[in-house]
């Protein structure tokens, strides 16, 4: 899968002034291999997203601050695929009493480490999240909380 996902990004002609900052999949579960693969460029005020499967550019505003500063992804350091990385998170999900309904994962650079941050919102309403290392497929972070914790303030 990481080699399609690099292949994808070859074929997107990179905006003016920026650079690859993450991809991103979100979809039911049962429809993982079937997903389409949002590819992002970060242009140093906004994400500029384009569509894997078709690639049309859909600019939007930035989700992320950008004081904070978003890292530039650089895919041919991934070592680790998909595949490796959504099964470690399905182990880390099965300590718990749930199962997955959809999936959200993030292939990006956070504080200088280059991760698979993979959620899955769960059939009993909690979130669960697992980061893993993209160059060594060490798992990181697990995270398991209810989606009602998260309270709107």
């Amino acid at each position: 899968m990481l080699h399609d996902i690099r292949e994808k990004i070859k074929k997107i002609e990179t905006p003016e002034n920026s650079f690859l900052a993450d991809v991103f999949l979100m979809c039911p579960i049962k429809e993982i291999d079937q997903g389409i693969w949002q590819i992002d460029y970060f242009d140093g005020e906004k994400i500029i997203s384009f569509q894997a499967g078709e690639a049309k550019q859909q600019p939007e505003d930035s989700f992320k601050d950008p004081a904070k500063g978003i890292e530039e992804l650089k895919i041919d350091d991934v070592k680790v695929d998909f595949k490796e990385a959504l099964t470690k998170a399905k182990e880390a999900l099965s300590k718990h009493p749930d199962d997955a309904s959809k999936l959200i994962a993030i292939l990006q650079v956070l504080a200088g480490n280059t991760i698979w941050n993979i959620s899955f919102i769960t059939t009993n309403f909690f979130l669960h999240n697992t980061k893993i290392d993209a160059l060594t497929g060490e798992v990181i972070k697990e995270k398991y909380d209810s989606l009602l914790s998260f309270k709107a303030q």
